[in-house]
């Protein structure tokens, strides 16, 4: 197979971008929304943690752990960066090659179809809020990584900077 990239509008400001390649054991698919920075920063920058960790169709972390692991060990990641005026906000999983199963199934398009119910359906309460616990821990994870990142000093550096730069 030769490399190729291929990037498809599906939506307004919606694009599919596909990097095909043989090179790699594993596949990445990331769902990335780029938002403008505003005063909902903060707020948004929990949503992605919220989403990682269960929706209707997998409730708990047990039950999305399970399927993570049908799916030859999954990984399933989300972030918040930061670039330029906008904020980033990403979800991501990384899986074995269709090529590497030992049975005929796409591990690929089951952990997109997983991806898609992470962010479509999420789990949210009868009043359609996220449940108050998960959002108190992802707050306090959120302010936990905060207080980390200042020990580093090249980290926190860099963010002073950028604070000062884009003022």
């Amino acid at each position: 197979m030769t490399d190729s990239i291929e990037i498809t509008e599906i939506g307004e400001k919606i694009r599919v971008c596909s990097y095909n390649t043989d090179r790699f054991k594993t596949s990445l698919l990331s769902v990335n929304i780029a938002l403008p920075l505003n005063e909902n920063a903060s707020a948004n920058a929990i949503l992605p943690y919220l989403l990682s960790s269960s929706s209707k169709k997998y409730p708990d972390f047990t039950t999305l752990n399970k399927e993570l692991d049908l799916l030859y060990g999954a990984s399933l990641s989300a972030s918040v960066s930061k670039i330029g005026e906008a904020q980033i906000l990403r979800l991501s999983m990384d899986v074995i090659d269709d090529r590497f199963c030992l049975d005929d199934g796409s591990v690929f398009n089951s952990a997109a179809e997983m991806l898609c119910e992470l962010l479509f359906y999420p789990k949210l309460s009868s009043d359609c809020c996220f449940d108050e616990n998960e959002l108190c821990r992802e707050k306090r994870l959120l302010k936990e990584k905060l207080e980390i990142e200042k020990g580093e000093k090249r980290r926190y550096a860099l963010r002073c900077a950028e604070k000062i730069m884009f003022e």
